[in-house]
């Protein structure tokens, strides 16, 4: 696909394109600079998890540190097409707080509701970054270039040989 055609077919609401990956492709469209602002605001937002461990560690609340593993792995899952059912699962995690935190305290409490803000949260960044950088591809022959040439770029609906 030549980049007019990819301009006049992502117009519409409908999405034509992806990217394997996260941040290989950020780098591909914008560079250094853009690769580490991204970065920036990934740590960001695994911040209030990472936080949290340290706070706990610190206040020698060893098994409520243990709630920065799962916000880890939600900071992994979190996908630009957030929905209920994925969110469900943080959604368990924070009712297991609640229920732990009835026995052992309110630190569990904040951990079990850590995972969900952070699956939400990485993929609000992964969201606008998409939407960011498909405005970038429209505007850009050259990065648009680069990201195709690179292999990381795919196309849905586009036939084998094109």
């Amino acid at each position: 696909m030549e980049h007019d055609e990819f301009v006049e077919k992502t117009r519409g609401d409908e999405i034509v394109w992806g990217v394997r990956g996260f941040l290989r492709p950020v780098f591909y469209v914008w560079g250094t600079g853009g690769l580490a602002v991204v970065v920036a605001m990934s740590i960001l937002v695994l911040t209030p998890a990472l936080g949290f461990g340290v706070y706990c560690f610190s206040h020698h609340k060893y098994v409520a540190m243990a709630w920065a593993l799962p916000a880890v792995l939600a900071f992994i899952a979190g996908k630009p097409n957030l929905n209920c059912i994925a969110g469900s699962v943080w959604v368990i995690c924070a009712l297991v707080g609640w229920v732990l935190s009835i026995f052992f305290g309110p630190y569990h409490l904040v951990g079990g509701l850590l995972p969900g803000l952070t699956w939400f949260l990485a993929g609000a960044l992964r969201g606008t970054t998409m939407v960011s950088m498909g405005d970038r591809l429209r505007e850009s022959p050259e990065a648009y270039r680069k990201l195709k040439e690179s292999g990381l770029m795919s196309f849905r609906g586009a036939s084998p040989m094109g």
